[in-house]
This record gives C-alpha cells, structure tokens and sequence, in this order.
C-alpha cells in the first residue's frame, strides 16, 4: 500500500466532510486535532499498538461536528523464528455531537459514529529477507465511540476518546491529545 493513495484517499475523506459543512447554513468553525492513541491487538499475541491519529472537523450547527480522521498504527511479533509484521491505516469520516455540561461550562462530552475504511498489511519473514511474504487487505466498517474535550483556553482543548472499530478485524483505540478551534 503506497503512501500517496492512502494520502488520495484521505484528502477526499476530508473533501467530503468539508463539503458537507459548507452546505451548512449555521456558522462555520474548523478543529484541528492530534491524539496519540492504543489500538487493540489486531490478532492473538501481537499486544497492543500506540500511534498517532490526526483528525479534521467542521462545526455544521447545533453543537454537530463533521469530521474525518487519519490514524497509523504498527505491531511486530516473532512466533517460532516467524517475524511478523502488522500495519493498519485506519481513515474515517464521522459525526459527533457535542453536550453541554451545565456545572462545568470548559467540559464538553461527545458521542461519535461513522464510517471507516482500513489499509491493513502483514509482513511474514523467516530467517533471511529473502524468505518473505506480504499480504494487504482493505477492510470497510462502522466506528462508534465518545469521550471529552475540556477547554484549556479559547483556542486550545485537550480530549480523550474511546472508539470501536467494527470491521473484519474489529478493534478499539483510547486515544489522549490536544484540539485546536480555528
């Protein structure tokens, strides 16, 4: 999977999300944010995974939020002389919906789902690099997840997430990071 059709594929991830908001007729805001998330092991063994996931929304009204994000994770894992390498490419574009929290004004929870499409390679090497293999899969599912932003200022907001990734291969990420409002 070459980095330039993921990078394709997630510029018309964003394209749709920010098409949608611009259709719109309440006011617009952007929200730039980046978490560094644990992803679920994407099969027995391998442990779980940290990585990075970058993520673009548009306020569309009422306290609703278009959104598409990109995530990158990678597991290694020998078994019996075996190297097995695991990369997953996750981009998805979603709704969330923020609440108000009448006692604290800086906490806003949210609930989010959309739909998602997944790069997933493995590499298996036994001994020497010439005895490798490699298999690439794409995998299309539903994410659903919630978590919290609290205000740290007007600009700037640091957020936890919990998502369930429901695909072939389902899996969760708990993701902590920092949003900014544009």
């Amino acid at each position: 999977m070459k980095l330039a059709t993921t990078c394709r594929i997630f510029a018309l991830t964003l394209g749709f999300v920010l098409a949608a908001a611009v259709g719109a007729q309440a006011k617009q805001a952007l929200t730039g944010d980046v978490s560094l998330d644990v992803a679920g092991e994407p099969d027995s063994g391998f442990g779980n995974a940290f990585g990075p996931t970058f993520g673009l929304g548009m306020d569309i009204g009422n306290d609703l939020q278009a959104r598409g994000d990109l995530s990158y994770f990678h597991w290694s894992h020998t078994v019996t002389g075996l190297d097995l390498s695991y990369t997953r490419i996750p981009i998805v574009g979603s709704l969330r919906k923020y609440f108000s929290v009448p006692a604290d004004k800086k906490l806003k929870p949210f609930v989010q789902g959309g739909m998602g499409i997944s790069f997933d390679s493995v590499d298996a090497a036994v001994g020497a690099p010439a005895a490798r293999s490699s298999k690439s899969d794409v995998h299309f599912g539903l994410v659903l997840g919630g978590g919290a932003e609290y205000a740290l200022n007007d600009r700037l907001g640091a957020q936890a997430m919990l998502k369930y990734n429901i695909e072939t291969d389902a899996y969760y990420t708990f993701g902590l990071g920092l949003a900014y409002h544009f």
